[in-house]
């Protein structure tokens, strides 16, 4: 007996997310602001892997959820770069 085609799903989603989020944490400029932006989604995930088993959203609340959470790691990666170019302009090389 198998796990439902659902709950798959939901693992490789939870998984695609863990592994976004620990690329997200090698190398951003400061990793206290990376904290503070990604530590909202690692609450939220941490509160949907706790309550998976008691209640269960639809796979689209997941897709959706596991979007945004991809997002905002990725924004905590990037988002200090994106800040500073916006305010210098482009006169200045980043690498």
């Amino acid at each position: 007996m198998g796990y439902p085609k659902s709950s798959r799903i939901h693992t490789i989603l939870f998984a695609i997310v863990i592994l976004v989020l620990i690329w997200s944490a090698i190398n951003p400029l400061d990793y206290l602001d990376w904290l503070a932006e990604v530590s909202p989604g690692v609450v939220i995930i941490i509160i949907l892997a706790l309550a998976y088993k008691k209640f269960r959203f639809t796979t689209l609340s997941y897709f959706i959820v596991a979007f945004l959470c991809i997002l905002t790691f990725i924004g905590g990666h990037y988002i200090h770069i994106l800040r500073f170019h916006c305010l210098i302009g482009s006169r200045m090389n980043l690498t």
